[in-house]
């Protein structure tokens, strides 16, 4: 899940607002159904830290799990058993994230 942040005019000379999304990655820890509208609680991906407040589901975005952006160029490259790795750094991940993984799980899109 990532979280919705305030709407960005699109231009100055449009009424129209592109939607914000921060980077950061989240879990649902638990749903609270006695509201009358659920609100969704969150834990960090990145840190472990549980958000505090509830959030309605119009203000997350569901993200699929098995993909995650690279931020910039492998940080390293190496041969291991056989395979080629490259050590990445994932977006809006912190340091302690990083890894090897094989070169040819590497997807490029654009």
């Amino acid at each position: 899940m990532r979280i919705k942040t305030l709407a960005k005019a699109v231009s100055s000379a449009s009424r129209a607002y592109a939607e914000q999304f921060h980077g950061e990655y989240y879990r649902i820890t638990r749903i609270n159904y006695t509201m009358p509208i659920a609100l969704y609680y969150l834990r960090s991906l990145d840190t472990g830290n549980d958000i505090a407040t509830g959030f309605y589901a119009q203000e997350l975005q569901k993200q699929r799990g098995d993909v995650y952006k690279i931020d910039g160029a492998p940080l390293g490259r190496r041969v291991r058993n056989g395979v080629r790795e490259v050590l990445v750094k994932w977006k809006y991940f912190g340091d302690r994230h990083n890894e090897w993984i094989p070169e040819a799980n590497i997807v490029r899109v654009f």
